[in-house]
């Protein structure tokens, strides 16, 4: 049914654009589908480390719209009022247990991340200095944001959102390493999701398009 809908709209448009034989007008019909196009990711955590961060499950979603980026995520399974870091890293797939390089039954964070950059801090402002979630007093968070964004969908699709940190009473082996500027516990990956977009194209695009034709 999207694909039914997406080829009339873009028949209609370039209809309206031939008919109109206006090279301002087809730029500004671009402009616009562009703006009005949304793309969302339904997001399915999967557990890390399991054996000392337990059975952590969540899910969320992910939409880029207009220029702003909404994420919300709902997390659970965390020890009751634990702070988790949550970032979205410019990797396309979740550790895997292969990724524990030097044996020690844990997949830290230089082995789960390695030289991949991060995209952006999940953070309440989507801001490196905002305040990351806090787990409540039954282990379970709720996250939600809306804010303006640079990122598209080429630099999002595929790429995953990884949350991080346990308690400090969990007694982890010395060979675990943490992130710079942060300790194993606090960095060590816990949950992973991959941003896998599904285009929807805006309901009422073609009515606003036509719209263009009378300025």
């Amino acid at each position: 049914m999207k694909i039914v809908k997406s080829t009339f709209s873009a028949t209609l448009l370039s209809f309206l654009v031939i008919s109109c034989g206006d090279d301002a007008l087809r730029n500004r019909l671009q402009m616009s589908d562009t703006s009005l196009q949304t793309s969302s990711s339904n997001l399915n955590f999967q557990a890390l480390n399991s054996s000392v961060a337990g059975n952590i499950s969540g899910t969320g979603s992910l939409r880029l719209d207009g220029g702003k980026l909404h994420v919300e995520i709902e997390s659970d399974g965390h020890s009751p009022n634990s702070r988790h870091i949550q970032i979205v890293y410019n990797k396309t797939r979740c550790p895997l247990d292969s990724d524990d390089a030097n044996g020690d039954g844990i997949i830290d964070y230089q082995e789960a991340i390695g030289t991949d950059g991060e995209l952006v801090s999940l953070t309440s402002d989507l801001s490196e200095g905002g305040e990351y979630p806090t787990a409540d007093e039954n282990g379970k968070y709720q996250y939600k944001v809306s804010a303006d964004s640079t990122l598209n969908n080429s630099s999002l699709e595929g790429r995953v959102i990884i949350i991080h940190g346990i308690s400090e009473t969990v007694t982890l082996p010395d060979t675990v390493q943490g992130a710079e500027g942060l300790n194993s516990h606090e960095s060590l990956p816990i949950s992973c999701a991959v941003i896998e977009f599904e285009e929807e194209q805006d309901q009422q695009l073609v009515v606003q398009q036509v719209k263009l034709l009378e300025i």
